[in-house]
């Protein structure tokens, strides 16, 4: 098989990859996530497919979970709560938020096989906020917790014992997500803008996650060194994917809305929320293209223009 022939063969593979995956170089191929007959819906994580969220009808704070497998939605609400926040998933295991009793206040949660366990840090106060849980891998879960002076703390469960996650000297700290030694989340910057910044943790230590531009940004996945999130302008809210040491934005196409945040991430499927042109929240899927593929398909058509002007 000769060059011209091999790089004719990759384009056509990479481009019927991109059709059939629903992916345009354009508007990367959103696809929007949305609970049957409700107001709002939010993607926050996705694994293997299935996609987790919540939904809502109303300016309540009563909220109900979902998972969503790519053809069939499901409603997973924690037992006797008000309101339920699915917002991590890896595999089968499950992990959010819920607004129960006993005391009444706001606990995180895991769910496997139909069934809750409460994951509720000892440090946390009896304040209504409590805590909750975020990103999940394996055994391990991140998340959030109020202790009981009133202070704002993200924390580390490794399977046996609770630690605080904080960023150095940030106030107001949470953990989103995890990925083996990698977390992510956000603080408030009281050293310097006062804003909301986003973070990302690895074993080389804390990064700031703040794209060119940014005011304010948090993180909330990370997937084998990738890290998605979201960062605010003077002039609007998007999405972002960082790898690398390189930013990209994610923001849905005008024609579907504003306001992107991208909120979960798996391989290169990436998901999240946006405003739509009513005001209501929606949740999207999309797949990135990969950099590499994009490479080599360059460097095979250049091959193969070079080759013909040769010829010619």
């Amino acid at each position: 098989m000769t060059l011209p022939q091999l790089s004719r063969i990759v384009a056509r593979t990479l481009l019927f990859a991109f059709v059939f995956c629903g992916v345009s170089l354009g508007d990367h191929g959103f696809r929007e996530i949305h609970f049957p007959g409700s107001l709002n819906t939010v993607a926050t994580d996705v694994d293997g497919g299935t996609v987790v969220g919540y939904y809502w009808n109303d300016n309540s704070v009563r909220t109900n979970g979902f998972l969503y497998d790519g053809t069939t939605y499901k409603t997973v609400n924690f037992p006797g709560a008000i309101s339920t926040t699915l917002l991590g998933i890896d595999g089968d295991k499950v992990v959010g938020q819920a607004l129960a009793g006993g005391p009444f206040k706001f606990r995180g949660f895991a769910y496997n096989n139909d069934a809750f366990s409460v994951i509720e840090p000892p440090m946390t106060g009896n304040y209504l906020n409590g805590s909750g849980t975020f990103g999940i891998d394996g055994d391990h879960h991140v998340g959030q917790y109020i202790d009981s002076g009133g202070e704002t703390h993200g924390y580390l469960f490794n399977g046996v014992s609770f630690t605080i996650f904080d960023y150095p000297g940030g106030a107001v700290n949470v953990a989103f997500g995890i990925d083996g030694s990698s977390i992510v989340g956000g603080f408030t910057d009281v050293r310097g803008t006062g804003q909301r910044r986003g973070y990302s943790y690895d074993d080389n230590g804390f990064r700031i996650m703040a794209p060119q531009g940014s005011i304010a940004s948090m993180a909330y996945g990370v997937d084998d060194g990738r890290v998605v999130g979201s960062y605010d302008t003077s002039a609007a809210t998007a999405g972002f994917l960082y790898e690398g040491g390189t930013y990209r934005d994610i923001i849905v196409p005008p024609s579907l809305g504003n306001s992107t945040r991208a909120r979960g991430i798996d391989g290169v499927t990436v998901v999240g929320s946006y405003v739509n042109s009513g005001r209501f929240s929606r949740g999207f899927i999309t797949v990135i293209p990969e950099p590499s593929a994009l490479t080599i398909a360059a460097m095979f058509a250049g091959y193969g223009m070079m080759r013909r002007q040769r010829i010619a």
